[in-house]
């Protein structure tokens, strides 16, 4: 048998290449960590203090190799355009101002926007008609020609409400205050009736109605058209005893934690998590967050982003 002496075997061959590629793996530089990435949460202008810093204590638990930043923000269609611009990565919104910018309905919009997309259902805001003690108005259709206080950026929806009842534009003197002189005004007969915006009770609320002002329930035929209308808006019933003896039915919204579609689904599952576990931390600053109902949570007025999606379907398998 003929034998090549000044050749290699394939196994020896081999192993000398394995040995090579074991020495040249030995001295390559370690990976470089994955760059930090930063996510921006803008909370809304309302929230008490405390609020946006929980909040990102929260997420900032729950996520490694993530900043998280949060910061008050202004109204609803702020945080709606800033996660549009790309500006802001999760936001607080309310429901309508979330659901009409998924369908190119707000003021001033060209085209719907494609990016906002649902985490939670938050806490209900009421709408609070309370009129004043020598106005002599008993019923919302006798805002008629009268002179209505609100305040914040509510004007959008006091129309869609005063409208249901047959009450135009222009029909109704809808004046803008500061909440605070807002109060004055209706206590000192300057204004009529003012139009409250919030979670239950106010504090304002309250003291107009220790001074003589009544609150006017918004419910019947008026309000259900205008919830077939307008989804986003729900009943609400104020409890006996809050501001007064017996229930009050009215309508509002629900806010709602938004954040841009192109969120890694394991990032915003992850969101979703940290949000519940922080509800009471968060009901610790403001109270409102006690109303969060877990079980409608996922009532979404517009998709749910797909991390949210699979936090509910799990917490829903683990039952």
């Amino acid at each position: 048998m003929h034998r090549d002496r000044g050749g290699d075997s394939g196994v020896t061959r081999a192993g000398r290449l394995s040995l090579v590629l074991l020495l040249t793996a030995s001295c390559a530089a370690p990976p470089e960590p994955a760059p930090r990435q930063t996510l921006t949460v803008l909370v809304f202008e309302q929230a008490n203090d405390g609020v946006p810093e929980t909040l990102a204590q929260a997420f900032r638990a729950s996520l490694s190799n993530v900043d998280v930043k949060a910061q008050r923000g202004g109204n609803s269609i702020d945080s709606v355009e800033a996660l549009e611009r790309g500006e802001a990565d999760v936001a607080i919104a309310g429901a309508d101002t979330v659901y009409l910018s998924s369908v190119g309905q707000l003021d001033g919009q060209r085209a719907p926007f494609d990016h906002p997309r649902a985490i939670a259902v938050l806490q209900p805001r009421l709408i609070q008609l309370v009129v004043g003690r020598t106005s002599g108005i008993e019923r919302v259709e006798d805002l008629r020609g009268r002179r209505v206080g609100f305040s914040g950026s509510t004007e959008a929806i006091n129309a869609l409400v005063l409208e249901a009842f047959g009450l135009g534009r222009g029909d109704v003197d809808l004046v803008p205050f500061e909440v605070s002189d807002k109060l004055r005004q209706l206590i000192d007969g300057r204004l009529e009736a003012a139009i409250f915006y919030g979670t239950y009770p106010l504090d304002e609320v309250s003291s107009a109605i220790a001074a003589g002002g009544r609150l006017l329930p918004l419910a019947g035929t008026p309000t259900d058209h205008l919830r077939e209308q307008y989804p986003f808006l729900r009943p609400i019933e104020i409890p006996d005893g809050v501001y007064h003896h017996g229930t009050l039915r009215t309508i509002g919204l629900n806010l709602v934690l938004i954040c841009r579609s192109d969120l890694d689904e394991s990032t915003v599952r992850t969101i979703t998590k940290a949000l519940f576990d922080a509800l009471p931390a968060l009901t610790a600053f403001d109270a409102s967050f006690r109303y969060v109902d877990l079980e409608q949570a996922s009532a979404t007025p517009v998709p749910l982003h797909a991390g949210a999606a699979r936090y509910y379907r799990e917490r829903e398998l683990a039952r």
